[in-house]
């Protein structure tokens, strides 16, 4: 028997023959739109791929290197998790690459080629598996690999790295369903476990939907043959009754057959595959700003927020108790500050215009010529250019199936159809209804765009009838789906194409079809070029009257450009393209000729297409690989903030073993002097001055507020402002930055009230005194900061660097303790007003210096949650210092007086455990303590004592065990004995296998 996805079998040397020129066209495309890189030395310098992943991945490869495991992070928010944040995908397999002998450079820019290289062998895999021909499956490839959407993802590697596994992960899932055997079931589980180790656990979630919505299709369909294409291969398999007998171990259960069973059994061991990496996310979400909410976020909260004991909490905004369906209706209470950025770049609908003219609505960089961000178009832009190439989308096109087609040509035209509207986002029904009332002239609504403007939409429906969807942000995400979908669907349309009709009057009419749609595209680029002409001077003079605070200032005169180059661009294909469809098909009135007679058979006809694709995204994607001079990155002498705080610290003889602390602020460049651009390149040397993002990390210098991926709920509730409502400003909080150990603020010096630190160090600094808010406990103020010389430092222009003599030190000691219960991270009308009492005190606030607030039930229990004074407020023999300070581990010596506790301001995580040697003894455990909310104490008699804190995450270890013998159990089965025999099956006369 056939089986409906493998063509019949060809000879060995042209399965070569093709897979060679498959990744010959990769290999030479990839290779141009990376030269800066693979002949220059360059360094990828986009977004986070220089600030965040470039820092972050440099400091993983440390601690492995050093001998740990790279669990925790110290220099980023006082310390959090790191393994347990999906972006670091520390336990990956394809890391092993930072294990080469080679530069570090040199490391980081081979795992992200690998990975383009992957995503484009991939999808030509999973089309050439579904019957496409070679050509065909180039296509797929470097459209696929090379289209904007994921080319761009070097600056966000995690989702490169899930990009590039996810046409394997359609395909194999596909397969599962289609055999309806469980043998198939470890390939999809392990696709989606790499997905998810990787860093991209939203793509493995959202592929297994897209799986298990086709396992729905082919139960609602029938069984169906899977691919109309005519074959490429052959291959003979067993019967569906023998298959379950091929090892020789007996019938499979009949229960083994069911789709349900199947993708159960796929998620489950995925799950298992993958838990090393989802059991310490999970544990570290739930205390996670994602996690944080007050009121259901989807269907499946509602029966236990109604369920649950108490009053609700009564909103901040109106003081009225919120409603169960708030947040489904978008109008979450606040603070909502994961429901702020959920639909936050989102795609807009209009720039469907991206797939047919390439960087026709601006480019991003190294110039800002973004022209439809100037109109208001666009809030934000997540991928610069959707360009896939003409043809790969006109293809696509054609092979879209609605009612007629194979179940799998219907699946492809849902993916791209569902994960295309879905990705609009913001733009729903909510969008809509706000922009027909400001044309009414009605009041504005109350709730920001950002939040209900996708009430209505697709992704809003999404978020509140699938389980854990609503954690996720970003729909502009799911057009990794969308091209992945249109990649595939154009290797079918390609291969139709080059197929033609049945007989001449097909042909004819499928010539015509072309032409005409080639011919329509040619008039409009035409008709885009006379825009640019006739009205580019008056385009230009609008779009700069327009222009907005960006990183780098609008460039009017390169959005002409722009418009330009896109239309030229199209009219050059769309032409090249007709005069190709004339020539293949015999209808067309065009004389012989050697040229006619090479273009007429499908084959040539498929490479040439393939080949004028490869040129037209060459050209067109080629400045998305944006790259700046390593040296300007690597080079001495180091970044200038970094040389500042050596320098001052060496100067003042600063004695602790934990790294300085700083804060701040990364969104502005040099307002003092602004200049008319900014290229890419100074932002990028700005940003190593600076140490902006990650950057701090691999230097070892600590960051007290640097907001990232699951940031800590309670831990960022220290850096709230707080709303000055008479001065039109929001104070941020001093006491806060103190507390934890704050050695340095970098603020610009046109610090204000407004900016983020400007309330914080302009009390002392910016604001005139008759501006300054009266000194209150609510208002704490704080010794003046001092300011840095830095005339010799190279920072850039208009920097300030306050050095605070004030902080708290590393560690501390208190004699006096107030109990609490401890209190959830989800009760937040508890906690808040501890938080307030700790930052902004309505009155009696609380010295840190001589009280700790501890939330330990056995204290609240013993003394009936009263204050605790165990000792003086001061001894002069006491002391306590950190000895030893390490990313997973370290140590404190301490003197007490008297019975006390010693405070430590690292984040606190239960996942950290204490131990203690008093005096010569041996070091026994003793609990750790969660103290002020979010720091760690440990209680201490009096005495001399050495104390350890370990971080030994459970979730870890448990997921370890399970991954491993996951990992162990699906090697063995899939290892070198199941290959032998199937080799030897292969090589047997009559032999066959199953696809």
């Amino acid at each position: 028997m056939t089986s409906p996805e493998s063509p019949p079998f060809d000879s060995l040397r042209s399965r070569l023959l093709a897979w060679s020129a498959i990744l010959g066209v990769l290999a030479l495309l990839i290779g141009w739109l990376f030269r800066s890189v693979l002949f220059q030395g360059g360094l990828l310098s986009f977004r986070d791929s220089l600030h965040f992943y470039y820092p972050l991945f440099d400091f993983i490869q440390q601690e492995w290197e050093a001998g740990r495991i790279p669990l925790w992070n110290p220099y980023s928010n006082s310390g959090e998790p790191l393994l347990a944040s999906p972006t670091s995908s520390v336990l990956y397999p394809l890391k092993l690459i930072f294990f080469l002998p080679a530069s570090y450079w040199a490391r980081y820019h081979a795992y992200i080629l690998v990975h383009v290289l992957l995503a484009g062998l991939t999808s030509a895999w999973t089309a050439r598996r579904w019957g496409a021909s070679p050509a065909a499956a180039a296509l797929a490839g470097i459209s696929y690999a090379c289209g904007g959407n994921i080319l761009i993802n070097y600056c966000n590697v995690v989702f490169l790295c899930g990009a590039a596994w996810l046409p394997l992960a359609l395909w194999s899932g596909a397969r599962l369903i289609d055999s309806r055997s469980v043998r198939h079931v470890p390939l999809f589980s392990m696709t989606l476990a790499l997905m998810v180790l990787g860093g991209d656990p939203q793509l493995a979630y959202e592929a297994g939907l897209l799986v298990a919505m086709y396992a729905a299709m082919t139960w609602f369909f029938g069984e169906r043959s899977v691919s109309s294409l005519p074959p490429v291969r052959e291959r003979a398999v067993s019967a569906p009754a023998a298959d379950h007998n091929e090892t020789g171990h007996g019938r499979w259960a009949a229960w083994t057959k069911h789709r349900l069973v199947l993708l159960a059994l796929a998620a489950g061991l995925g799950g298992l595959l993958s838990a090393v990496q989802i059991l310490p996310t999970q544990a570290a979400n739930r205390t996670s700003v994602r996690a944080a909410r007050e009121v259901p976020s989807n269907l499946f909260e509602v029966p236990g927020y109604l369920l649950r004991q108490g009053d609700p909490v009564p909103r901040p905004d109106t003081g009225r108790p919120p409603n169960w369906y708030d947040a489904l209706v978008g109008d979450p209470p606040p603070p909502a500050k994961h429901e702020l950025s959920v639909y936050g770049y989102s795609f807009a609908p209009w720039r469907l215009v991206e797939f047919l003219w390439p960087n026709v609505t601006g480019r991003y960089f190294p110039d800002d010529s973004r022209w439809m961000f100037i109109l208001g178009a666009e809030p934000s832009v997540w991928v610069p250019s959707q360009y896939i190439g003409l043809w790969t989308f006109l293809l696509a096109l054609a092979a879209l199936r609605f009612r007629t087609g194979d179940v799998r040509g219907r699946w492809l035209t849902v993916i791209v159809l569902l994960t295309f509207v879905a990705s609009w986002g913001v733009y729903g029904l909510g969008w809509v209804g706000r922009h027909v009332s400001e044309w009414m002239g009605e009041s504005p609504w109350k709730t920001p765009t950002s939040v209900n403007g996708g009430i209505g939409g697709l992704y809003w429906l999404l978020s509140i009838l699938l389980p854990g969807f609503s954690e996720f942000r970003y729909p502009a995400k799911l057009m990794v789906l969308t091209n992945c979908g249109l990649s595939l669907l154009a290797a079918q349309g390609l291969d139709r194409l080059a197929a033609g009709g049945a007989d001449p009057a097909k042909e004819s009419r499928l010539s015509v079809r072309w032409i005409r749609i080639l011919g329509g595209l040619a008039i409009l680029s035409l008709a885009w070029l006379a825009f640019a002409w006739l009205a580019g001077d008056w385009f230009q003079t609008l779009l700069n009257s327009r222009k907005r605070s960006r990183n780098f200032a609008f460039d009017g005169a390169g959005a002409i450009r722009d418009i330009i180059l896109a239309g030229l661009q199209t009219l050059v294909v769309a032409l090249v393209s007709i005069a190709l469809v004339r020539l293949r098909f015999p209808s067309s009135d065009v004389g012989g000729g050697w040229l006619r007679r090479v273009v007429s058979g499908s084959s040539a006809l498929a490479w040439i297409v393939l080949a004028l694709t490869a040129v037209d995204l060459g050209l067109a994607n080629a400045p998305l690989v944006h790259t700046v001079d390593r040296r300007q990155w690597e080079g001495p002498p180091p970044p200038a903030l970094a040389g500042v705080i050596e320098r001052v610290t060496k100067e003042e003889g600063r004695m602790s073993a934990r790294p300085v602390r700083i804060a701040r602020s990364n969104s502005w460049i040099n307002p003092l002097d602004p200049p008319d651009r900014y290229p890419l390149e100074e932002r990028v040397d700005w940003q190593r001055r600076m140490i902006v993002v990650r950057q701090n990390v691999p230097l070892r210098i600590g960051v007290v507020a640097s907001f990232g991926t699951l940031d800590n709920n309670e831990h960022e509730a220290w850096y709230d402002t707080l709303p000055l409502p008479d001065k039109g400003a929001f104070l941020a909080p001093r006491r806060s930055y103190d507390a934890w150990g704050t050695e340095y603020f970098v603020v610009d010096k046109m610090t204000d009230a407004n900016s983020f630190l400007g309330s914080t160090v302009g009390l002392r600094t910016s604001w005139p005194p008759s501006d300054a808010p009266d000194a209150s406990p609510i208002i704490p103020f704080g010794p003046p900061l001092r300011q840095v010389n830095t005339d010799d430092d190279g920072l850039p222009p208009g920097v300030l660097v306050l050095k605070n003599d004030a902080p708290f030190p590393a560690a501390w000691i208190v004699h006096r303790v107030l109990p609490l219960e401890p209190i959830s991270p989800g009760q937040r009308d508890r906690w808040l007003p501890v938080m307030m009492q700790l930052v902004f005190p309505r009155e009696n606030p609380i010295d840190l210096h001589e009280t700790a607030v501890v939330e330990d039930a056995a204290l609240a229990t013993e003394f009936a949650k009263k204050a605790i004074q165990w000792g003086p407020k001061t001894d002069a023999a006491e002391s306590c210092r950190i000895v030893r300070y390490e990313p997973g581990e370290l140590e404190i010596e301490a003197v007490l007086g008297a019975e006390g506790v010693v405070v430590l301001s690292d984040t606190y995580s239960p996942d950290w455990k204490g131990s203690v040697a008093t005096g010569d003894e041996a070091f026994r455990s003793v609990p750790l303590l969660q103290t002020n909310r979010t720091m760690r104490g440990v209680r201490l008699p009096a005495g001399r004592h050495r104390v350890r804190m370990t971080y030994a995450p459970r979730s870890f270890y448990v997921g370890a065990a399970l991954s491993a013998a996951a990992w162990l159990g699906v090697i063995g089965l899939l290892g070198p004995g199941p290959l032998v025999d199937r080799l030897r099956r292969r090589r047997a006369p009559g032999g066959g296998t199953s696809s």
